[in-house]
């Protein structure tokens, strides 16, 4: 008996050291690690990917600046790493590392105390395939490494790309606007209308600080992400933790990225509804993408109903139809169902929807209570009723 437990104590060990198994960054020619500054970014940075950057337990994490850490965790931020958000989405750090073999393309000095590290994620099997080939590379990362104290630490891109932009102020609204781009003081008094009167109708709190950031193109939104190149069709980000809009073009009242702000009461729970109801509130008040109407939304999305006969709502809740470049099915049908709701049932109604639960069998609850309909039913009327607008 004694041995039998001695062996399985011992393929536990074995199992252990295997799962934590240390990879080691690939570097492309000319970084010279020789150099103590570049070699002690690189350790960092290594030691970084190595020690699950998608884990929690980096409250108490050695590699990144304390005062970041603190700030976006305080704020209810599930991550402090600007790209996390959007590379471990659908597979962890220790699987992305297996498939996508990061390897470091550049580490620069920007001061005597700052440098950037570029990473490449990129497949070169993937690379091959007839389909898929062309979205591969997904990524190429860029962190900021600040020397303090004779030691190295990570830093989010956003204060250091945006350090030289224009700001504005119109009350709780703080634009941080690209050289490139005009500032439109109309527009911002059009979305500081919009907040005060939306919160006055939905009896929400004013927000006391939204950080708005209009970058001009999408390569420099994705930099405030901490990309250097993003393969990605993203416009427009809103954060309800950091109270913060960053978005593509020069649209300084962009309605649906401000929705997902305002709509935050101290009693709701942040993100917690289906993707249906997050984004049709959002496109229901400010069209899907910030450019059109709601209505012109509409008006395109039924002419395209009516040429898919066989479409289901199930379809679309669970992206099985969807477009190549945005997602204008589900959020357009989202924000149809609201605009029913609003009818029948007016602010109460929207409230109600907008905190049905987590859960696609909650929203189906409380879409039964709220059309007076077996959910069955209702999902084959509501794409009819698209289709006669």
């Amino acid at each position: 008996m004694k041995k039998y437990l001695l062996l399985f104590t011992l393929l536990i060990i074995g199992f252990s050291l295997f799962s934590q198994k240390k990879h080691q960054l690939s570097l492309v020619g000319g970084i010279d690690t020789s150099k103590v500054d570049i070699k002690s970014v690189y350790e960092l940075f290594n030691n970084y990917l190595n020690d699950t950057p998608d884990s929690i337990h980096f409250k108490t994490n050695p590699y990144w600046d304390r005062d970041e850490v603190n700030d976006y965790l305080s704020k209810g931020m599930p991550y402090f790493d600007e790209s996390a958000g959007l590379m471990y989405r659908s597979l962890s750090a220790e699987e992305h590392w297996s498939f996508y073999e990061p390897k470091i393309l550049a580490i620069e000095q920007v001061d005597s105390n700052l440098y950037t590290i570029k990473t490449l994620y990129y497949n070169e099997t993937y690379s091959k395939d007839s389909v898929y080939g062309c979205w591969n590379p997904p990524y190429i990362t860029k962190h900021y490494c600040e020397r303090q104290g004779g030691k190295y630490f990570l830093k989010n891109a956003i204060t250091y790309e945006t350090q030289y932009w224009n700001k504005y102020q119109y009350e709780m609204l703080h634009y941080l606007v690209h050289p490139s781009l005009k500032f439109n003081s109309k527009q911002a008094e059009e979305a500081l209308k919009f907040i005060k009167k939306t919160c006055s109708q939905y009896n929400l709190p004013i927000p006391k600080r939204i950080d708005y950031y209009c970058t001009g193109t999408r390569e420099e939104l994705a930099k405030l992400f901490n990309f250097s190149y993003l393969l990605s069709y993203m416009n427009g980000v809103s954060s309800k933790y950091l109270s913060r809009i960053i978005i593509k073009d020069d649209n300084f009242s962009h309605i649906h990225e401000l929705s997902h702000i305002i709509f935050n009461h101290p009693k709701w729970r942040k993100n917690s509804r289906p993707l249906i109801v997050n984004e049709g509130l959002a496109t229901f008040l400010g069209g899907a993408d910030g450019k059109k109407s709601f209505s012109e939304n509409l008006k395109e999305w039924a002419e395209e109903l009516r040429q898919v006969d066989t479409l289901t709502l199930d379809d679309i809740i669970e992206n099985k139809y969807r477009h190549l470049t945005d997602n204008n099915p589900i959020y357009v049908t989202g924000a149809y169902i609201f605009k029913l709701v609003y009818r029948q049932h007016q602010e109460e109604g929207v409230i109600k929807l907008f905190n049905c639960g987590k859960e696609i069998a909650d929203f189906k609850i409380v879409i039964e209570n709220l059309f007076d309909m077996p959910y069955d039913t209702f999902k084959v009327w509501i794409l009819e009723k698209i289709k006669e607008e």
